[in-house]
C-alpha cells in the first residue's frame, strides 16, 4: 500500500501536493494549519517542525495505525532538520523522500550534502533548490506554479532540480 507524507505543502507546493495525493492510497499532511487544509481524504496532522518534541510526538500518534509511508514532500526550513530527521529515519528503506530548499537557506548546496549523506544508505533521496527568475535588470521570485513544476519534475525523474537562478 502507498501512503504519502507531505510536510510544509499546503502553501507553495499546494498544486504539487494535490496532483501527487491521486497516486496514492494514504495521504497525511503535516502544518501549522493542516486541519484547515482540505485533501479529500487525507489525514490532516496539525504540528510544527519548529518543535521537534512535539512535532514527533504528534507525527507519531497519527502514524500509529496507518500504512507504512513510502514517500515523502518535504518543505521546512532548517531550523526544522532535527524533526523532518528524526521522522524521516522512521520511514521504511527504500522509502522516496524529495525536499525542497530555498538557495536563501544558508549553504543549501552543504545542506542538501548534509542531507544526502543522512539518507543514503536507507532512503532514496531527491532535491529541490528554488532560487529566482531575471525579469529584466532585476529578479523576482518563483511563482507557486514554477516551484510545483519544478518539484513534480524531480518526483517523475528522482533527480535533483533547480527551479530558476541559483546565487
Amino acid at each position: 500500500m502507498s501512503h504519502l507524507l507531505a510536510i510544509g505543502a499546503t502553501g507553495m507546493l499546494e498544486g504539487a501536493l494535490r496532483t501527487l495525493a491521486y497516486g496514492f492510497e494514504e495521504v497525511t499532511h503535516v502544518a501549522r494549519r493542516a486541519t484547515d487544509f482540505e485533501l479529500n481524504s487525507a489525514l490532516p496532522v496539525n504540528a510544527d517542525w519548529a518543535d521537534a518534541q512535539e512535532f514527533l510526538t504528534a507525527l507519531n500518534v497519527a502514524l500509529f495505525d496507518r500504512t507504512p509511508v513510502s514517500d515523502a514532500l518535504v518543505w521546512a526550513h532548517d531550523a526544522g532538520d532535527r524533526s523532518v530527521m528524526g521522522l524521516l529515519m522512521g520511514m521504511p528503506e527504500g522509502a522516496r523522500v524529495v525536499h525542497v530548499h530555498g538557495a536563501a537557506d544558508s549553504d543549501p548546496a552543504g545542506r542538501i550534502d548534509s542531507w544526502r549523506a543522512m539518507c543514503a544508505e536507507r532512503l532514496r533521496y531527491t532535491a529541490v533548490v528554488l532560487g529566482r527568475v531575471r525579469g529584466g535588470s532585476s529578479y523576482r521570485d518563483l511563482t507557486h506554479e514554477e516551484i510545483c513544476d519544478g518539484v513534480l519534475r524531480a518526483w517523475r525523474t528522482e533527480r535533483d532540480v533547480s527551479v530558476g537562478e541559483i546565487g
